[in-house]
């Protein structure tokens, strides 16, 4: 799974880190940043294949940094987690290729499984193989 190149955008460092140590349990090894400009500057924006993205964070948003990935021909799948509840945000988002525009007040098992399936997807795309169950996992 080291193969799949994860990415956290989010200036809530508590659910930054509880997002890490989430997918740290299913054996990926995500990079974490708390802003769109910090992932700019010391990312991989271009290498990067899954990106959980906050619409409202400091500097650049969560839209203004899709748009900037867009700029630089990333392939990476874009996965918004907001609190941002504007359903033109939301269309718009998607629209411009986000794979999915979650809420932060979701249920936490549809959170990480909508997570887990966009990985699982760059995955099969790369030829990697897919473990559903950390507990699973040697």
């Amino acid at each position: 799974m080291a193969n799949v190149s994860i990415a956290i955008v989010e200036d809530d460092e508590p659910l930054r880190e509880a997002l890490y140590d989430l997918l740290r349990s299913y054996d990926y090894s995500p990079s974490t940043y708390g802003s769109a400009e910090e992932f700019l500057l010391r990312g991989s924006p271009r290498q990067t294949d899954c990106i959980i993205l906050d619409q409202d964070l400091p500097g650049l948003s969560g839209a203004e940094l899709q748009q900037q990935l867009a700029s630089l021909n990333s392939r990476a799948a874009v996965v918004f987690l907001s609190a941002c509840r504007d359903p033109a945000v939301r269309l718009h988002a998607l629209s411009s290729g986000a794979r999915h525009f979650l809420s932060k007040s979701a249920d936490a098992d549809d959170i990480i499984q909508t997570i887990l399936s966009v990985i699982k997807s760059i995955e099969s795309s790369k030829g990697v193989s897919v473990t559903d169950n950390p507990s699973s996992q040697t």
